[in-house]
């Protein structure tokens, strides 16, 4: 049986890194992407500076820039962002047929299984990938090759905001265990809620009850919470 390989790859804070590469007096400085003169303009992007400094997504721009003075703030241009994923996804169509792109958000997924023989192992495609990005649109991904989406991922968001990881197969109980649960994808706001009413904060938690059990509280929802946090 032919081992899965999914490469994810991440330009992380898409939208400023795509700012940066068109202005390049934006590098190390903290910004924020908002459409500043909305009544009630909401932070749509935030650099990494930003970020430390207490900046989410989502948040009211007033208040983010309470908590980052001297950023600077920039109008969203989804235009932009469309194009550079097209872009990205263009740059991946000779590894494989099977791509999902994000929406618009810098995100790739890949699925490279059984094409070994003729691109190479893995790992060498996703850095070969990883570097014509680079060089050809100048962004800078995150990169991860785990045995499925969701285990890749993860291993993304563990690098953030430079670097890779891989995954072998095998090894995606042991990856994720330590993790606290909100790491896994598709685990939401609600769930993470009702979990904390049982003491459970990290994905070792949920893995060492049964499904039976997990169903009492979360019902039909449990088989997807006892599959997530085994990496499946």
């Amino acid at each position: 049986m032919v081992e899965r390989a999914v490469i994810h790859l991440n330009v992380a804070d898409f939208a400023v890194a795509v700012e940066r590469v068109l202005d390049r007096g934006l590098e190390d400085r903290p910004v924020i992407v908002a459409p500043e003169g909305a009544a009630r303009a909401a932070v749509y992007d935030m650099s990494e500076e930003a970020f430390q400094a207490g900046v989410r997504k989502h948040m009211p721009l007033s208040r983010a820039l309470r908590r980052c003075r001297d950023a600077r703030v920039l109008p969203p241009h989804p235009d932009r962002y469309d194009q550079a994923m097209t872009r990205m996804l263009k740059s991946a169509l000779p590894c494989s047929p099977l791509i999902e792109p994000g929406d618009g958000d810098g995100h790739l997924f890949v699925d490279v299984t059984g094409t070994s023989r003729l691109l190479g192992p893995p790992i060498d495609v996703a850095w070969r990938l990883s570097r014509h990005v680079k060089t050809s649109l100048g962004l800078s991904p995150i990169w991860s090759v785990a045995p499925n989406k969701l285990v890749a991922k993860v291993a993304t968001r563990l690098v953030k905001p430079d670097g890779e990881y891989i995954v072998a197969a095998g090894e995606e109980t042991s990856l994720l265990a330590p993790l606290p649960i909100g790491m896994v994808p598709g685990i939401e706001r609600n769930d993470l809620l009702r979990l904390q009413e049982f003491n459970l904060t990290r994905v070792s938690h949920l893995t060492a009850l049964s499904l039976k059990q997990l169903e009492v509280p979360f019902g039909h929802h449990a088989r997807f919470l006892y599959d997530a946090a085994r990496g499946i």
